[in-house]
C-alpha cells in the first residue's frame, strides 16, 4: 500500500474512530488480507496476533505477522499494525520508511518480529536473518498522534568486527558478511596471518604462485559460500580448511 492510502487511513483513523469498537478478529484480518493479496482467505496463515493499544482509543490496536499466498518460501510478508477507521473498516497503521543502509547489516534471507514494549509503549521490530546471530538489527517506533504513523524512535545495529581487509570498502556480498560475523571474521584474521607467514618463507617465484592459488581460493570461496542459507557454516568450513592446510605447508617449509 501507498504511503497516501496509508496516511489516509491513518487520518480516517483519528476523525472516525468509535470510542467503542469489536475486538479484531482473525476472521477479519484474513478477509483484509485476502482483498489486498488477491488471496483466499483460507490461504492465508496468521503468524502472529498481539493485541496493545498504540494509538490511545478505548480499544485495542492489534499487531500482525502473516503469511499470504504471495510470500513463497520467503516467510511471512505481511508485518502490521491494525486499527479500525470505523466500526465496519479495518485499516493498516502507517510506519515510517527506515533509511535502506540500515538494513546492511542483515544478510541472507531475512524477516522480522512485531512486538511491543510495554513501558513506553514503542513498536519494536526484530529482525533475523541466516547469519545466526541473535537480533542482528532491532528498530523502535513511537506513535505520533499529529503525524497519525509509528516513527522511527531507536535502532540498534550488529556491531562490525575487524577483519584482514578493510570493512568499509568492501564491495562484494561474502566479504561485506563476514565483517558483521565474529566468527567468520576471526577466521579471516587467522587465514590471513598463516598466508602471510607462509609467503614470507618462500622463494619470490614461489610467492607468485602462493598469490595466484590465494586468488583462485578466495573465487571458489565465494561460488560454493553464496549468502543464502547455511552460508556460515559453509564459510566457516572453507576458511578452517585452508587455515589448516596453510599451516602444513609452513610447518613443512620450516624443516
Amino acid at each position: 500500500m501507498n504511503a497516501a492510502a496509508l496516511l489516509s487511513i491513518g487520518l480516517l483513523l483519528q476523525a472516525l474512530a468509535p470510542a467503542h469498537a469489536p475486538k479484531i478478529t482473525e476472521e477479519m484480518i484474513k478477509s483484509y488480507l485476502a482483498t489486498q493479496y488477491d488471496c483466499k482467505a483460507e490461504d492465508i496463515y496468521i503468524d502472529k496476533m498481539e493485541y496493545f493499544n498504540f494509538t490511545g482509543h478505548e480499544y485495542s490496536d492489534v499487531m500482525v505477522v502473516a503469511s499470504t499466498c504471495a510470500t513463497g518460501t520467503a516467510g511471512p510478508d505481511v508485518h502490521s499494525v491494525f486499527s479500525w477507521a470505523d466500526e465496519d473498516q479495518l485499516g493498516e497503521l502507517e510506519i515510517e520508511e527506515v533509511n535502506p543502509k540500515l538494513y546492511q547489516v542483515l544478510f541472507g534471507n531475512r524477516n522480522f518480529d512485531l512486538t511491543a514494549r510495554k513501558d513506553d509503549g514503542e513498536l519494536i521490530e526484530t529482525f533475523t536473518d541466516t547469519s545466526e546471530r541473535v537480533a542482528p538489527l532491532v528498530l523502535s517506533f513511537r506513535w505520533d498522534g499529529k503525524q497519525h504513523k509509528f516513527l522511527l524512535a531507536s535502532a540498534q545495529s550488529a556491531p562490525m568486527y575487524k577483519t584482514s581487509y578493510d570493512c568499509s570498502k568492501a564491495q562484494k556480498d561474502v566479504d561485506q558478511a563476514i565483517c558483521y560475523v565474529e566468527s567468520l571474521a576471526k577466521l579471516d584474521v587467522e587465514l590471513n596471518t598463516a598466508y602471510s607467514s607462509l609467503r614470507a618463507a618462500l622463494s619470490p617465484e614461489a610467492r607468485k604462485s602462493l598469490i595466484q592459488e590465494q586468488r583462485n581460493w578466495l573465487s571458489e570461496r565465494d561460488c560454493a559460500c553464496a549468502i543464502y542459507k547455511g552460508w556460515v557454516g559453509c564459510l566457516s568450513e572453507k576458511y578452517d580448511g585452508r587455515i589448516t592446510e596453510l599451516k602444513k605447508r609452513i610447518s613443512d617449509a620450516m624443516h
